[in-house]
């Protein structure tokens, strides 16, 4: 016959597990926290690199899109992640958690509805912080802009737009109007830095910048960096600058917003040239009774590009080709929106003309009313240059 355990023996068992489980408790919840930790880690990872992935394959420019947001079905649906991802802390596949944003251009900050819950990704990527200068005709009647005794704060704003280029430091700065500006020297912007231009955020005023009588060069020669354009008026008073223009870029310049350029008139581009490789992205905005030899609004030459995705294009002039838009030596246009309609050209090309190999992508938009006395009253194309319909 066995003997079994005695009541001490049992005693003595028991304890001895007890003893154990508490020596070994702190170690496996320590190890479970960090295997969970690891969890987390590796799912915000995945969704920060498929986040900047299809940034960068779709442009976006977090100094221009600054509120930007993707969402689980977005980043799926373009097999940038697999849909059985799962959220560990929301014990959830990705597919199942509908309503879930990430704010790219603020810290990866993912915002769900599901549980209520919310948490930021990729907290170390930090957006640079903008500088916000602000600029001040020096004859306005009230609290008029200086460039010595102004800080460049709305309380003493600066008297010129190149003043405050120059003194933002940081690389990225929105340079506010506070009221009309009239222009009589070149504004050169030929540093790496991501610049936006508009009027006072405060004020629905459009404000415009004016070319002053005698003065005909280009107004801004953007040569560098980032440029936006919102809400203003460039009015050139119909004052002749030859082969000079109000917007020259070799870099990267956007409008957005209810950016007009008006009344301007030169030999090439008389309001925006698009030069050496340089983009030029049209969001919104409207080119209106603008003069020029050839490309009565724009010009894009030398492998610049010109993307149209919205805005308007209309009542332009030319007498050599393209009455609103000409392009020339493996200059591009994109035209996925917007409206090119009732420019006039005495040579050819109304809406927009093409030569020495320029490329034109036709997407989508309205080409529409465009007049030429010797052909091709929408589109014209010579001298090796294509047209690409998508």
């Amino acid at each position: 016959m066995k003997k079994g355990f005695t009541l001490i023996e049992l005693l003595a068992i028991v304890t001895l597990l007890g003893i154990v489980i508490l020596v070994g408790m702190p170690s496996l919840v320590k190890s479970t926290k960090k295997a969970n930790e690891q969890r987390i880690a590796r799912f915000e990872e995945t969704i920060e690199d498929a986040c900047e992935t299809y940034a960068a394959n779709e442009k976006i420019d977090c100094l221009l899109y600054e509120n930007y947001t993707i969402t689980f079905e977005k980043l799926i649906t373009n097999n940038y992640v697999n849909k059985d991802l799962e959220d560990p802390l929301l014990n959830n596949t990705i597919e199942n958690l509908h309503n879930c944003t990430i704010k790219v251009c603020d810290n990866y900050k993912l915002s769900c509805k599901y549980k209520n819950q919310q948490r930021t990704i990729g907290v170390d990527k930090k957006i640079s912080n903008r500088q916000n200068l602000f600029v001040k005709s020096p004859t306005a009647t009230t609290n008029p802009g200086s460039d010595l005794d102004g800080d460049g704060t709305r309380e003493h704003p600066f008297a010129t737009i190149t003043k405050a280029y120059e003194s933002i430091t940081n690389q990225a700065g929105t340079i506010q109007l506070l009221s009309h500006i009239d222009v009589d020297e070149t504004i050169d912007m030929a540093e790496k830095k991501n610049v936006i231009l508009t009027s006072d955020t405060d004020s629905n005023i459009p404000y415009t910048i004016n070319r002053v009588a005698n003065f005909s060069k280009t107004i801004i020669n953007h040569r560098k960096g980032t440029l936006v354009l919102q809400k203003i008026t460039f009015d050139g008073h119909s004052i002749p600058t030859g082969d000079n223009t109000v917007v020259q870029t070799k870099a990267t310049l956007s409008i957005t917003g209810n950016t007009v350029f008006q009344n301007c008139v030169g030999n090439k581009g008389s309001a925006v040239k698009v030069m050496s490789k340089g983009k030029f992205t049209m969001e919104n905005g409207a080119f209106k009774f603008n003069q020029a030899t050839s490309g009565g609004a724009i010009l894009v030459s030398d492998g610049g590009t010109f993307v149209m995705k919205n805005g308007i294009i209309s009542h332009n002039t030319s007498t050599s080709g393209g009455g609103g838009i000409h392009l020339e030596n493996r200059g591009e246009l994109d035209l996925d929106g917007g409206t090119i309609s009732n420019n006039i050209s005495s040579s050819g090309g109304g809406g927009i003309h093409l030569a020495n190999g320029a490329i034109f992508n036709l997407g989508g938009g309205t080409i529409s009313n465009n007049v030429s006395s010797s052909g091709g009253g929408g589109i014209q194309l010579e001298k090796d240059s294509v047209l690409n319909i998508t």
